[in-house]
């Protein structure tokens, strides 16, 4: 009797011990398992990953950039070049969506207007996506004063390929992206007398990582950096516009999706 009861008391310990084990390997996996999609940030408001807003969604982003040009072709004269950027991201059907981008510095602009397409690998693990760009509009500027008086103008035309993914189910959106810049012929106005600068060309390309972080309340903060490839002429960074050799330059930025 004395061998059964304690047999009986080393099996009750052993089920105890079973029970608290996985009740805490239920824990930890309940722990480690995504938010569940009630609870996911929307993705509405990703501006660069190639998923982006929904049909009938808008996605409208602020920022700013920060160029730092060589120091070579601008003589020592600028350290860093900064610039606001809105963009502007309409999800339309058929997973196609519009596309708006301004950049500003007052003595650079570019306006462009687009659109995108975009694929997404459900069946992957990250559901890992691409899309196909076009943007098409104008870059502009020109300086007056300080001895100068030119204003420089060109049709753009800007072809590309991204490539997403997302991590922790959609808690953050990875974007890789390469974009190339053609230019029609440039003409300048200097002192109101228009000529012809440089005729139509591949003016540069952008290989950029940016990372979006989708907020429960609705926004998305987003930054990255890139490597611009670059003639000064397209960059306009006057009064060093002559220089009409490649050069390469890292730029940075950051901004916020409403």
């Amino acid at each position: 009797m004395r061998v059964r009861a304690g047999s009986l008391h080393a099996g009750i310990r052993s089920a105890v011990a079973a029970a608290a084990l996985g009740a805490w390997a239920g824990d930890a996996r309940a722990d480690a398992a995504p938010p569940d999609s009630a609870t996911r940030p929307p993705l509405g408001k990703l501006v660069f990953h190639p998923e982006g807003p929904r049909p009938g969604a808008v996605a409208f982003a602020a920022g700013v950039l920060w160029d730092y040009p060589p120091q070579r072709v601008v003589e020592g004269q600028i350290s860093a070049f900064p610039m606001a950027e809105l963009n502007l991201r309409v999800g339309l059907p058929l997973a196609f969506a519009a596309l708006a981008r301004v950049q500003t510095a007052l003595v650079t602009n570019e306006a462009l207007l687009g659109a995108t397409w975009t694929h997404v690998f459900d069946d992957v693990p990250g559901a890992p996506s691409m899309a196909l760009r076009l943007l098409g509009g104008a870059g502009f500027g020109g300086l007056v004063g300080f001895g100068y008086d030119a204003f420089l103008y060109s049709f753009l035309l800007r072809p590309g390929l991204a490539a997403g993914w997302k991590w922790r189910s959609q808690e953050v959106a990875f974007t890789l992206r390469e974009d190339l810049v053609l230019s029609s012929a440039q003409t300048g106005v200097f002192g109101g007398t228009a000529t012809r600068t440089a005729t139509a060309r591949l003016v540069g390309s952008e290989s950029a990582l940016v990372v979006e972080n989708p907020l429960h309340g609705g926004g998305n903060w987003y930054f990255g950096a890139a490597l611009m490839i670059s003639r000064a002429s397209y960059a306009l960074w006057l009064p060093f516009a002559a220089d009409e050799a490649f050069v390469a330059y890292p730029r940075f930025f950051g901004g916020y999706a409403f």
